[in-house]
């Protein structure tokens, strides 16, 4: 977890998002995760942003009331100037959706 806030190179941060769900975390490491990586939206690197978005998708189903922070960070991904990002966050807000409707 000290990686999160030590790394700034890309390709450690961007393996670190795709780890971080998988963890067994408690509830209070989980939002407590979800806030530490929020920085890493801010990369230059359009590979740490998406798996990022993939990250947030991932923790607020295990932790429900992340849910309406990330489909905030998901609305404003889908107005990025990259193709994958929005591809991604387009593709996470129809799984939210089909996740909220059951």
């Amino acid at each position: 977890m000290g990686l999160i806030e030590k790394t700034g190179q890309m390709e450690v941060q961007w393996h670190l998002v795709q780890i971080l769900p998988r963890l067994p975390l408690t509830k209070a490491e989980i939002v407590n995760t979800y806030q530490m990586v929020e920085k890493y939206l801010t990369s230059s690197s359009a590979i740490v942003k998406t798996f990022t978005y993939q990250c947030f998708f991932e923790l607020a189903l295990q932790q429900l009331c992340l849910l309406s922070q990330t489909r905030k960070h998901l609305e404003i991904g889908i107005r990025s100037t990259t193709k994958a990002v929005r591809s991604r966050c387009r593709r996470l807000l129809k799984e939210i959706e089909n996740y909220e409707e059951r």
